[in-house]
């Protein structure tokens, strides 16, 4: 049964649909992910700008559809307010490429706080800035493995110095290579090692060259299409390459 609905949420992106509309997709703090109809022009635009701009963060007062799955708005407030986000070139791609990983993740209606309150403090942390903020978006790919509940095991990396490999289906350092095509060795088991120990408060001191943070994106793409059915890849990848974040 349709009825009005109240959540905190954060804009993952918007698809144009029909004349003067846009279908927003916005990961909600009690209702998981959900997708709004807002008109895009007249009027209600300017009430509706928040729900507009990707990685906003907002509160939400709606209406639940009563045939299908996408809900309407009746009013939208920013909750908190980013500072610098939405106007730093770097800043801003990485925020986008958070939000396609967090769109390809997480699946429609699946509510968790923990995911939220993650997703949502990672987006005021970067908002924030800190030091080493080129390897922010592969310590966010990692973290977010732990809440989807299949974070890799890098105790043991050890075993690559006497020929072990990591196993990317089974997301642990092991001595005999598995039967199966999924593995890091030598110089990049290593390097997820690194990745893996990653701490928000010290990024700056994983140094790592432009083609290593390539290459590690690419094994954490590998690892969630192993882990999340019909993953797929991602495209905002490409926007970091060109910004040269190193």
């Amino acid at each position: 049964m349709a009825g009005e609905t109240k959540t905190e949420g954060i804009v993952l992106n918007g698809v144009k649909y029909g004349e003067g509309c846009v279908i927003v997709n916005v990961l909600t703090e009690s209702r998981g992910r959900r997708s709004y109809m807002v008109k895009s022009t007249g009027k209600k635009r300017k009430e509706m700008m928040p729900l507009l701009m990707p990685l906003s963060i907002v509160e939400i007062d709606g209406e639940e559809s009563r045939h299908g799955t996408i809900d309407r708005v009746k009013e939208v407030h920013i909750k908190h307010p980013l500072a610098s986000l939405p106007f730093d070139p770097m800043k801003r791609s990485i925020g986008i490429f958070m939000m396609e990983l967090v769109m390809r993740s997480v699946k429609d209606e699946m509510a968790d706080g923990n995911v939220y309150e993650y997703v949502r403090d990672s987006v005021m942390a970067l908002d924030e800035g800190m030091e080493g903020i080129y390897n922010f978006h592969l310590y966010f790919m990692w973290r977010l493995t732990r809440l989807l509940g299949f974070e890799p095991d890098v105790s043991g990396w050890d075993v690559v110095m006497r020929g072990g490999v990591f196993d990317l289906m089974n997301g642990e350092y092991v001595e005999t290579p598995p039967s199966h095509r999924h593995i890091l060795q030598g110089e990049e088991a290593k390097l997820w090692a690194r990745v893996g120990e990653m701490e928000l408060g010290r990024l700056e001191e994983v140094k790592m060259t432009l083609e290593e943070r390539r290459r590690a994106i690419g094994m954490m793409e590998e690892f969630y299409a192993l882990h999340i059915p019909g993953f797929g890849g991602l495209k905002s990848v490409e926007v970091l390459g060109e910004l040269d974040i190193r």
